[in-house]
């Protein structure tokens, strides 16, 4: 069995995005809230030895590119929408997997919220 690296994780918890996403008709033309949480799966050791950013992910350059995709899309549903976050995710050369989270909080009444939760790696 081949020694795999251990992966430290980078999370952005509950990332507040405003989008026009969904199917119904008032979802086509107002956009919602929307919460989306990442994890970004990474080895962070070599920049905590060093305290060099460039060695690590930048997190709040991640989070801009997020909220900049997100509030420029117009997906119907928030399966793709998660797909598109994943993979923007995944071009950072030292992201190695992604945990998408992206939640609907006035989706349904009587929920807190809902919405789509998926893991991918390179």
């Amino acid at each position: 069995m081949l020694n795999s690296p251990v992966l430290d994780q980078i999370f952005i918890d509950q990332l507040q995005i405003s989008a026009i996403l969904g199917v119904d008709p008032i979802e086509r033309v107002q956009r919602q809230p929307l919460l989306c949480s990442l994890v970004l799966y990474t080895q962070t050791q070599a920049a905590a030895q060093s305290d060099d950013l460039q060695l690590t992910v930048n997190y709040a350059a991640i989070c801009q590119q997020v909220i900049t995709f997100v509030e420029q899309s117009q997906f119907f549903l928030v399966e793709t929408l998660v797909e598109q976050i994943a993979t923007l995710c995944l071009q950072h050369p030292l992201v190695q997997q992604v945990q998408v989270e992206l939640a609907k909080p006035v989706a349904i009444r009587l929920a807190k919220q809902v919405g789509v939760r998926i893991v991918r790696c390179k």
